[in-house]
């Protein structure tokens, strides 16, 4: 998908201080009002752009049709949509969230209505429209214009740029010749949610179902959960997280390149191994600027640099060992004929113009030895680098002990990173510090579990094959010097394989060829053991599992006549049951624990009041009272309604105490609670008013089979029944902490808006906080009793008719924590 890269002409004064200049000159010089022009044509007046806090606002209809977009209002949403020039933009006022052809970008700014027409921060413009803007102090007017010839070519400024837009303005910095760049402006240009958890000094980013965490200091990372190396490891650098770019470039599907003489990293997507058809390049005269010896990636390599693509010829030469370069078309425009390096293999380089009629500039490398190095060429073909790396040969693929098996050779010890990749699946090698020692392959396989095999050279310095695997594979890899193997099966490679989910576990025994197991089930020791007819080769042990579903899982060896079984005895928590899989024949044992509660003391609700301590949340029209306290009120009063009808609970604060949030989903998946219930109440202008249900869109898969949109229908239709106040609909928030980090359901109820006149005056009421209280208990009940079919055997009905107890937090016992 194409993205569009603006350059900013008008820099911190069309941000902030540019307001200021604004204001003055309207004061001494009795300048014009602030106007704008579009294509050089002005804009009627009647749309003129406006300054609100400190920042400028640019009509949106007025801007899109001026530039040729078609404008299309929906009242409902309060969403414009400009359709146009191969671009479609969206954006909503009052919302930070707008869509550029269908991806999400966070703007600084929401969009606001101002004398009924829609307006945008005018760095949006300049960010996502292909046009330039510029401000003219005497006529006190905005421009914007096509970008000219000039500004394509001014290119990029220092900093760092994800698909070809500068994120943020920190820039990349070198530590102990490592390149880092910031891990936030990353994550975010490529989608990411990214937190920042202060304790832990642990970032996460966030894409869907990816999860990635970095810990500031540490050498290694998580990625899905799994450990990767990250070295050298992240840094704070002026209050920022730093990453080296090699993280990103060895575990995400993008290409990262950096521009020392800019200070300018770029993040781009990765191109494909083996193209169909490559664009072509055009080869015109060149000049060879400079020869230029490099050990920042981690292996030495000297570059010669041209200023136009370049297309050569080399050849070897011994006593001594010479590497000879001659570049076609090209001329010499170097300030030495010689240059001495002495280090990483390489003694000197000598240049000089070889022959003119044709133009060929021939450089010379002196080697320490030539059988340990290779030329390789930037995508760009400006760039011929020399490297002392790993030298991978062509790979091969074949069965070892009836097992399929990748083979990676190389010159030396090999260094890998092994990733998964989805739609489509892909299982992906790189090898680290490494060169291939030909043209990419493309290797067709014959087996059910790989398609295809594809190598390639992704960086100077980074080699990478990747598997177009079938879904569900294992995989298994095992470094040996300068062999590196990847076995792959549909089978775990271990014999024990445990995958935890919120209320459910799948596991995965693997006895290494077809078997007839035999299951037996002790139920008044809640035991369930796997006897498997053979003596496999593993360690006798009692694994501690101890969550919601498995306490422990001991594995044995025990004797029967001549036959000897492999053992998995399965300890499960009260309330669990299991589910044989696999048939009586299989290579794959696989049971599935799931936790079934029947009644209501079996089920836990985790209640979190919002915000609270320092946090105060909304402040409401009266000026004085807070969301923290409502929320906790009306939290506190759910927890004794939930009690009194059986359930066990946890609250996240009991008082005014500021809890974070990741403590907050924390106490959640730590208890393996059932539901989580957060309470909030709303805030925006005067106007804005009602009640709005949020939840966490999610997919509907084995492992969890609820539709989170139907859990918020059954909230939401409830609150506004008891309520009776204005429906504001159910909100999908994938970006909210407490919806997409805990584990099990979860719903946050906004129950009103507190700077609303006529919403606040309800919400001061005991009996409002009260029926909101009730309202929430019984969509609990619901939940249960109508998604998760258990019979609870609770009458809705009379949670409502109950009387209100003169203390309406009053408990007869609690689990509630503070924590």
């Amino acid at each position: 998908m194409k993205k569009i890269f603006v350059v900013i002409t008008v820099l911190c004064l069309m941000l902030t201080s540019f307001a200021g200049t604004v204001y003055a000159q309207a004061a001494v010089s009795k300048a014009p009002p602030l106007s704008m022009q579009v294509l050089g044509k002005k804009v009627s007046t009647a749309n003129p752009p406006i300054i609100k806090n400190n920042r400028i606002f640019l009509p949106v209809r007025a801007v899109g049709e001026a530039l040729g977009y078609k404008a299309t209002w929906n009242a409902k949403t309060s969403t414009m949509e400009l359709k146009g020039s191969g671009q479609t933009i969206k954006v909503t006022v009052g919302s930070t969230n707008a869509y550029v052809n269908g991806n999400k970008v966070i703007l600084d700014a929401a969009p606001i209505m101002y004398k009924e027409r829609s307006y945008m921060p005018l760095t949006f413009v300049q960010e996502h429209f292909n046009y330039t803007t510029t401000y003219d102090k005497t006529s006190n007017m905005i421009s914007i214009n096509k970008k000219t010839a000039a500004d394509k070519a001014a290119g990029q400024a220092q900093g760092l740029y994800v698909l070809g837009k500068k994120i943020g303005t920190d820039v990349p910095v070198i530590k102990n010749n490592a390149v880092y760049i910031p891990l936030r402006h990353a994550g975010e240009g490529m989608g990411y949610k990214v937190s920042w958890y202060a304790g832990p000094a642990t970032m996460e980013m966030r894409l869907g179902d990816n999860l990635v965490k970095v810990t500031v200091g540490y050498g290694f990372g998580v990625i899905n959960g799994k450990s990767v190396k990250i070295s050298p490891a992240p840094i704070m650098y002026n209050s920022r997280v730093y990453v080296p770019i090699t993280f990103i470039q060895n575990n995400f599907d993008y290409d990262v390149s950096y521009d020392k003489a800019k200070n300018a990293a770029s993040i781009d997507k990765r191109k494909p191994l083996v193209e169909e058809a490559e664009e072509p390049i055009e080869y015109k005269k060149a000049k060879i600027e400079e020869i230029i010896y490099d050990d920042n990636g981690g292996f030495p390599q000297l570059n010669i640099v041209a200023d136009n693509p370049v297309k050569y010829k080399s050849f070897t030469m011994m006593n001594p060992d010479r590497m000879v370069v001659d570049i076609e078309n090209s001329v010499l425009n170097t300030e030495f004929e010689t240059k001495e390096i002495g280090k990483g293999g390489v003694i000197r380089a000598r240049v000089a113009q070889f022959s003119r009629s044709p133009d060929v500039v021939r450089v010379v490398i002196d080697l320490e030895n030539q059988q340990l190095c290779k030329l390789v060429q930037s995508n760009d073909k400006k760039t011929i680098s020399l490297i002392y790396a790993n030298i991978i040969i062509p790979v091969s693929f074949a069965k070892e002990e009836g097992r399929d098996v990748l083979m990676i050779r190389g010159s030396q010890e090999m260094d890998t990173n092994v990733f998964e990749l989805e739609n489509p699946d892909r299982l992906v090698v790189d090898i680290r510090k490494a060169v291939l020692s030909d043209k990419g392959q493309k290797v067709e396989t014959n087996t059910p579990y790989v398609k295809s095999i594809r190598t390639g050279q992704v960086d100077v310095g980074v080699a990478r094959v990747v598997l177009d695997v079938e879904p569900g594979i294992y995989y298994d890899v095992v470094n040996d010097g300068s062999l590196t193997k990847v076995y792959i099966s549909d089978v775990p490679f271990s014999f024990f394989d445990y995958k935890k989910y919120y209320n459910s576990a799948l596991v995965d025994l693997s006895p290494g060829s077809e078997v007839e197991y035999q299951p037996i089930i002790d139920k008044a020791n809640r035991t369930l053991k796997i006897m498997i007819p053979k003596d496999l080769d593993v360690e006798e042990k009692e694994h501690s599992i101890n969550d919601n579903i498995i306490e422990k899982v001991t594995v044995t060896k025990e004797t029967y006549g001549d036959h000897v079984f492999t053992t998995a005895a399965f300890k499960m928590k009260p309330h669990v049951e299991y589910e044989l899989l696999s048939p009586a024949l299989t290579k794959l044992v696989s049971v599935r624990f799931k936790y079934k509660a029947s009644k209501s003391d079996q089920l836990t609700v985790l209640i979190d009041p919002g915000h609270g301590g320092k946090d105060p949340g909304a402040t409401a029209i009266d000026k004085k009272t807070y969301e923290k306290d409502l929320n906790l009120d009306v939290a506190l009063r759910l927890n004794r309604i939930l009690r009194d009808i059986g359930f066990n609970t946890i609250m996240t604060r009991t008082d005014d105490r500021y809890v974070d949030l990741v403590s907050r989903s924390g106490l959640a998946n730590n208890n393996y609670v059932d539901f989580f219930m957060s309470i909030h109440f709303n805030a925006y202008n005067s106007t804005a008013k009602g009640i709005e249900t949020l939840y966490y869109p999610n997919e509907i898969t084995d492992e969890y089979q609820i539709d989170n949109r139907e859990i918020a229908n059954i909230f939401h239709s409830e609150l506004i029944d008891a309520l009776k106040r204005t429906s504001r609909g159910i909100t999908p928030r994938p970006g909210l902490h407490v919806l997409n980090k805990t584990k099990m359901p979860a719903i946050l109820a906004e129950l009103g808006f507190i700077t609303n006149r006529e919403d606040f005056a309800e919400i001061q009421k005991k009996e409002y906080r009260e029926m909101a209280a009730r309202a929430l208990a019984v969509s609990i009940v619901k939940y249960f009793q109508d998604i998760q079919g258990i019979g609870l055997n609770v009458d809705t009905n009379a949670i409502y008719a109950a009387p209100t107890p003169k203390n309406p937090y009053s408990l007869t016992n609690s689990t509630g924590s503070g924590s």
